[in-house]
């Protein structure tokens, strides 16, 4: 019996080994075939990037040779907006797009500008252009929502939509968006980017750019603002036709006490000044008053303004009216 077992263990050896033998020469039969289908998938992957990566840069030069670079950093003229005055001087009617005084970087309003950037883009003077915290973000809240409900824009990504790009959602205008921002990153300092913003941005009622919104909202210029009524229009830009004081002063008071919050996060004021600012806000009267139409007498005049011809226009309560005048955007 012992010698039938040590039998049988020396043949299963033996079968072992020419098993393991067998195996090692179909291993090298087929390592030839293996290498010819790993060089053909790598072939094919190559060809598949290089053909993506031509798509993609051509794509890229058709957005750069389709972007609207005629008048460079210029500012365009705008049509006038026919402003009429009461013999007091008090405005009570205007036709158009309304536009102040252009700011310049040494005369930004430093509420308005601490405003701006605190609720807009907080890591504004920070970032190159683009914060990729915040798009990521607004991005996730979107694909949950189902559809663009916040935005993560930067002050300049905004700048170089208002300026140069239509609001249509595209692949062709996001892509340009991302050119123009990194071309006025490199071209402008913060402070003109931000002045170029304050001075094009629409505050409803017509009114475009921060002086034109404090003159028709507090009856004064952008220099002459109060942390309150800086704090109101910086809350204006995110939604200006629904927050427009004149026609929503309840949500614009809300909108502006979010606004202080968010600057006493950034460090823009203290606790205190976001208390009293508060508390002037809520007891705030707008100056802006909306025109009443009376069709019994209407006068009829013909003005002349800087951008074009004899413009008629009908004018309301004609029996309190002292000048009429023209106020041309630059």
């Amino acid at each position: 019996m012992r010698r039938t077992d040590e039998s049988l263990a020396g043949a299963s050896r033996k079968a072992l080994l020419q098993l393991q033998i067998i195996g090692k020469q179909v291993r090298a039969l087929a390592r030839p075939l293996q290498s010819l289908s790993t060089r053909r998938w790598l072939a094919r992957a190559l060809i598949g990037i290089g053909c993506a990566a031509i798509a993609c840069f051509g794509y890229l030069a058709y957005c750069i040779a389709t972007l609207p670079f005629g008048r460079g950093l210029a500012v365009e003229s705008t049509p006038s907006a026919l402003v009429v005055q009461a013999a007091d001087g008090q405005v009570f009617a205007t036709r158009g797009m309304f536009k102040g005084e252009s700011l310049t970087p040494q005369d930004l309003p430093p509420d308005l500008a601490k405003a701006i950037v605190a609720v807009e883009d907080r890591r504004f003077y920070e970032h190159g252009g683009f914060y990729l915290p915040s798009i990521m973000r607004a991005s996730l809240h979107d694909l949950l929502a189902g559809s663009a409900r916040e935005g993560g824009s930067t002050i300049t990504q905004q700048l170089a939509r208002m300026l140069y790009l239509s609001p249509e959602r595209t692949l062709k205008r996001k892509v340009q968006e991302a050119i123009l921002t990194v071309w006025l990153e490199h071209h402008l300092d913060k402070q003109q980017i931000l002045t170029r913003y304050l001075n094009n941005a629409y505050f409803g009622a017509g009114a475009y750019g921060a002086d034109a919104a404090a003159r028709r909202y507090f009856g004064k210029r952008a220099k002459e603002l109060s942390l309150t009524e800086s704090a109101m229009l910086a809350g204006l830009v995110r939604a200006p036709s629904s927050l427009a004081p004149n026609h929503n002063l309840e949500g614009v008071r809300a909108r502006t006490a979010l606004v202080l919050d968010a600057m006493v996060k950034a460090g823009a004021i203290s606790v205190e000044q976001a208390d009293a600012a508060r508390r002037s806000a809520c007891a705030s009267r707008l100056t802006t008053r909306r025109a009443q139409t009376i069709s019994s007498t209407p006068l009829v005049a013909s003005l002349s303004v800087s951008s074009g011809p004899l413009l008629p226009i009908s004018l309301c309560e004609p029996r309190s009216i002292s000048t009429c005048r023209a106020s041309p955007r630059t």
